[in-house]
């Protein structure tokens, strides 16, 4: 799944649950706001497009993606183990 997909989906759970019902009861607002910080989660643990020179057939940085969060000291690749955990989670 790519990260667009991923916030799509995110995105679609959030609008079929807002549209089954037109009251907002303590339950849907929870729901809604989990969805929310969800979202900004993955929109955090975004790809980003590694130089080149750091690309190695030999390592899981081939596809030249790496997370930008996850990233700091060194090339992560994307997907990163928590864009992995709520792919999983939302299957």
């Amino acid at each position: 799944m790519t990260h667009d997909e991923l916030l799509e989906k995110i995105d679609w759970i959030g609008h079929s649950k807002n549209a089954e019902s037109r009251t907002a009861t303590v339950l849907s607002v929870a729901v809604l706001a989990s969805l929310n910080a969800l979202r900004a989660v993955v929109e955090l643990h975004r790809p980003f497009n590694i130089p080149e020179k750091y690309k190695n057939e030999d390592t899981l940085l081939k596809q030249g993606l790496a997370c930008y969060l996850c990233s700091t000291e060194m090339y992560l690749p994307y997907p990163c183990p928590t864009i992995r955990t709520i792919e999983k989670e939302l299957k």
